[in-house]
């Protein structure tokens, strides 16, 4: 369900025969500036590019993400916003500062799946036979050769055996790395102005290669806050606690278009989606 769409309860134009004397008609569209929507209809969403749809419960678009499509608000005309876009995937984030499909800002998730080397435990390599002996050989050499040999006169054996050096055994493991970015398009051109980790896990932990074990995403929401040129993003968890790392910028003469909405954008293959539960803009 939409919240405070201008598509709802309006009022039927008034033409200059109907209009009451000393009632003054309002020209000027006052545009929502809080917006909470869940998808439920796209009724007040302008796709400027890309095919965009809804099943009643979530947004998604069929378009792939390295043509970042973006879907607009026709209500949220700003360039301070404060935006929250709940997610369960990789790929979506919110758009802001679009003036059309080639010049935008957009704030979003990206994550990386790699495979790296982990320590299980150590063994024994290059072994090898040693003798120690209590005295030197008349002669003034130590002796040496046939370990534990009698072949040095006046030597003897304090005792041998078998040392080796120790080597780690190593296996791989699934490393999942959880970020947030600030990106841009001017004139189509896309360029990556941030990006900041917020989470790593691993699919294994040892004691010798510590790490927090998990495959799943627990970024639940994106959050950006925008006042002139400063922009902010944070990530939030399942529990809605902020993650401690997050994205501070301030743009530089950044050219400003009044729209705001959705983008999907490109990461890697693991959880890539462009499924979001719902979104809000205030400003």
């Amino acid at each position: 369900m939409r919240i405070g769409s201008l598509s709802l309860n309006q009022n039927k134009p008034l033409s200059k025969n109907t209009i009451i004397k000393g009632i003054i008609p309002n020209n000027f569209k006052k545009y929502n500036i809080n917006i909470s929507d869940d998808f439920s209809n796209l009724n007040a969403w302008d796709p400027i590019r890309g095919t965009w749809s809804t099943d009643g419960n979530k947004l998604s678009t069929s378009t792939s993400p390295s043509s970042y499509p973006i879907i607009t608000s026709f209500d949220s005309r700003s360039t301070n916003i404060v935006a929250t876009l709940s997610l369960d995937s990789a790929g979506p984030g919110v758009a802001f500062w679009v003036q059309d499909q080639d010049n935008w800002w957009a704030a979003s998730t990206y994550y990386t799946l790699e495979s790296e080397a982990c320590i299980t435990g150590y063994q024994n390599v290059n072994c090898r036979d040693t003798c120690h002996w209590a005295i030197y050989c008349p002669t003034g050499g130590s002796c040496q050769g046939s370990c534990c040999s009698t072949n040095c006169p006046g030597g003897r054996p304090l005792g041998g055996g078998t040392v080796c050096d120790q080597a780690p055994v190593l296996q791989n493991r699934s490393r999942y790395n959880f970020y947030i970015q600030l990106i841009k398009s001017i004139s189509g051109s896309i360029s990556q102005e941030s990006l900041v980790s917020v989470r790593t896990t691993a699919s294994i932990s040892t004691q010798w290669s510590p790490a927090t074990v998990s495959s799943e995403d627990d970024i639940s929401a994106i959050q950006l806050s925008i006042l002139d040129n400063t922009i902010n993003i944070t990530a939030l968890n399942n529990s809605g606690s902020t993650y401690g790392s997050t994205i501070s910028y301030v743009a530089t003469s950044p050219n400003k278009g009044y729209k705001n909405g959705i983008i999907y954008t490109p990461g890697s293959s693991y959880q890539l989606s462009s499924n979001i539960d719902s979104v809000q803009l205030i400003g």
